[in-house]
């Protein structure tokens, strides 16, 4: 055959070019213990109060598990709280894990396909020890089984849109309600979906002793009001009045957002704001 070329399309076949008018695709094998992960988006109503939020799928493609979790946002607090907590529950960390090129994970493609990772990113892959794969630029597509588990997911768990009282709650019943998910039949191989995982979970790493601690912490300066802005400016929040004017250390995480003194006492607590509007906290947990 002549001009054979071939390339990955996703994780399920291979583009095999024969020529320049014909082309094939073959069927890849998946391995156990390898993941795929991705945001998808979702509404829901927690308290009454209606929020458009994501959701952090992983999936592994050689059982067809999927797990969950919910989220008001999308950014790194959420995916390393979401992929935290997956680990925690299924008893290890998948070997390998596919992601698109978000900028909370990858600052920037180099020519050769290597990928340069943000700094908390990289921290997070050196704690847990997994292996990376990206998606070329622009195609999603390449992690196939995930972006399906995304459809899944939002069609036959989130519809009709949820309510509940408490997030954190939700997502750990989200998480048992997954597993149940697993006792129906692949869709190809004939056994239950919570039998081949098991096999995903017989080649996971194991946890490390301690959790990555998914909080960020920031230094921002206090307004004349005592009072400090986030996401380019969109949410804003109330400090400290003694505060004003000088820098103060937030803690940030995937839900909350804590203003603590020069010995990181906490000050103040505020729910973490979140969408493309402009909105002001000027409450605080306490």
């Amino acid at each position: 055959m002549r001009n054979r070329s071939w390339k990955a399309t996703d994780l399920g076949c291979l583009q095999l070019k024969l020529s320049s008018k014909i082309e094939c695709y073959v069927k890849l094998v998946h391995v156990a213990g390898e993941a795929q992960v991705d945001f998808g988006s979702a509404d829901f109503y927690e308290r009454g109060r209606l929020y458009s939020g994501k959701y952090l799928n992983v999936s592994f493609p050689y059982s067809n598990q999927g797990y969950f979790q919910l989220f008001k946002g999308e950014n790194q607090e959420c995916l390393f709280e979401g992929l935290n907590t997956i680990f925690q529950y299924i008893g290890g960390v998948p070997t390998r894990m596919w992601f698109d090129n978000a900028s909370t994970i990858v600052t920037d493609v180099i020519k050769d396909g290597r990928r340069n990772l943000t700094d908390d990113f990289l921290r997070f892959k050196n704690h847990y020890m997994f292996e990376t794969a990206f998606c070329n630029r622009g195609k999603g597509n390449e992690k196939g089984n995930v972006e399906s588990k995304v459809g899944y997911h939002r069609r036959n768990i989130l519809v009709p849109i949820p309510e509940f009282d408490d997030l954190k709650e939700y997502n750990r019943k989200l998480l048992d309600i997954c597993r149940d998910d697993g006792k129906r039949n692949h869709y190809e191989k004939d056994t239950p979906i919570i039998d081949l995982h098991e096999r995903d979970r017989s080649k996971l790493l194991k946890l490390p002793r301690e959790a990555f601690n998914s909080d960020k912490y920031i230094r921002v300066k206090l307004n004349s009001y005592g009072r400090f802005a986030l996401n380019k400016g969109m949410h804003e929040y109330s400090g400290v009045p003694r505060l004003a004017g000088e820098y103060a250390t937030i803690r940030l995480t995937a839900s909350t957002v804590h203003v603590l003194d020069k010995d990181f006492k906490e000050l103040v607590v505020h729910e973490r704001l979140y969408g493309g509007t402009l909105r002001i906290s000027a409450t605080s947990g306490h």
